[in-house]
């Protein structure tokens, strides 16, 4: 059976550890959690999201209107990828809010945070989502926003491939 995080109580009591869930973080855990965020809301790293960003404008640039929809259908999925995968980068922005009972909340350290993720393998991976959406402001609105535009999108982009066939093919 997993182990549960009581949000009630703010606690995790692994076989080793008690984890504490803090309200707040120092500035040297801040600085980790900001690089941490945007590639758990959208499974990319901010230099990923400018390298696809670069590229669409170079896309439109050429008139390549394919291709640039293509990048940004994939810049958007990528929200939906990193919420349904067991995202170390989620795991490790919990870390961050997590206190073990011998951590000093004003530093951070990789390696502490890489025992404190091994020390969680038997705990269920819905409570660190659940944490890590209430960490983030509206992850779960975005999340269902991008879900939505991805369908729609593939839908428009299924149907204007088969008119462009069509048309071909009356030609």
């Amino acid at each position: 059976m997993l182990r549960k995080i009581d949000f009630e109580h703010g606690v995790l009591k692994t076989e080793d550890h008690i984890y504490r869930i803090s309200k707040s973080i120092s500035v040297k855990r801040y600085k980790e959690f900001e690089l941490m965020q945007t590639e758990v809301a959208y499974g990319y790293t901010f230099k990923d999201i400018e390298k696809s960003l670069t590229q669409v404008r170079e896309e439109l640039n050429k008139l390549k209107f394919v291709d640039a929809s293509v990048t940004l259908d994939n810049l958007m999925s990528g929200i939906k990828r990193g919420l349904e995968r067991e995202n170390n980068v989620t795991l490790k922005m919990c870390a961050l809010f997590m206190l073990r009972e011998d951590e000093k909340a004003a530093d951070y350290d990789e390696a502490l945070q890489q025992e404190k993720i091994k020390d969680w393998e038997d705990v269920d991976i819905a409570d660190f989502f659940e944490l890590a959406m209430n960490l983030i402001p509206g992850l779960l609105s975005a999340y269902r926003k991008i879900s939505q535009s991805i369908s729609k999108g593939a839908e428009n982009l299924m149907m204007e491939l088969l008119n462009t066939t069509e048309k071909e093919k009356s030609e």
